[in-house]
């Protein structure tokens, strides 16, 4: 049997505290929405010892549980309706969701981590410095550049598009228990009501997730499941695969940089 680290027992007797805390001061209503042993069981769940709340200390902790709390009074029916979706709140049942969640979460990004062209967004092998200087040499000395600044401006848009192509679809309580691992443990994160309320419930797809985040957020959800920090804005990203497309550059996976044909995009190839 494997024995808990002592960050691990550390953390989840700070998670408990927050729990009896936040519990014991709920009004009645409250209590009566959800009992200590399930609220506690569903927290503890989710607030993963790996994430990273663990490095803030208890008033992180505290701060995240409190806000639950207060979901849990604005939508009491969130309980019954997550009992009909995952099955008995049971510490064991919970623990099991989220680790499935977190498993899914981890294999979608590990595997779109490689891949072209999220491959370029997600894990650059090559450093950003070195992009934004090739692409505003493109910008300034050949005649696609002009083209290039103009046009290639994409918003959230264009990375939901690479989302919906790249990312798998995925079972409902999945989708809900990634959501809830992400809001509780992985980086604090501003929803509106609904939107919590519908991703503990399963109604937001992973690529409606992801592109609603900041980079900011994504480089915390890559940090927690192991893969780094390194990604790159969307608009570099977006003409980087516009150049891919058009063959005036190419990205090479295993070196992780391109081989720029200057000749075709209107410009011989700069001195070195």
């Amino acid at each position: 049997m494997e024995v808990p680290s002592a960050q691990r027992v550390a953390h989840q007797q700070l998670v408990q505290l927050a729990c009896q805390t936040v519990h014991g001061h709920a009004n009645r209503t409250a209590r009566r929405v959800v009992s200590h042993d399930v609220f506690a069981s569903i927290v503890e769940a989710f607030l993963d010892a790996d994430g990273l709340t663990i490095t803030a200390g208890f008033g992180s902790i505290l701060k995240k549980v409190q806000q639950f709390m207060a979901f849990l009074q604005r939508a009491p029916s969130l309980i019954p309706k997550l009992k009909e979706l995952l099955g008995d709140l049971t510490p064991g049942n919970l623990q099991k969701w989220a680790k499935e969640g977190k498993d899914a979460l981890v294999r979608t990004l590990t595997k779109v981590s490689r891949e072209f062209p999220l491959g370029i967004f997600f894990h650059p092998k090559v450093k950003l410095p070195t992009l934004t200087s090739l692409l505003s040499k493109i910008i300034k000395d050949t005649k696609v550049g002009k083209f290039l600044d103009e046009k290639i401006k994409p918003g959230a848009t264009y990375i939901d598009e690479l989302f919906k192509k790249h990312l798998p679809t995925l079972r409902r309580p999945l989708y809900a228990a990634i959501f809830i691992y992400i809001w509780f443990g992985v980086v604090e994160i501003s929803w509106d009501f609904a939107g919590i309320l519908d991703g503990f419930l399963g109604n937001v797809s992973l690529t409606d997730l992801m592109t609603s985040l900041p980079e900011s957020a994504i480089g915390a959800i890559l940090v927690s499941v192991g893969l780094g920090y390194h990604f790159l804005p969307v608009m570099v990203v977006a003409r980087l695969v516009w150049l891919v497309a058009q063959n005036y550059i190419e990205w090479d996976v295993g070196s992780g940089s391109f081989k720029v044909h200057w000749n075709l995009m209107g410009a011989y190839e700069p001195a070195r």
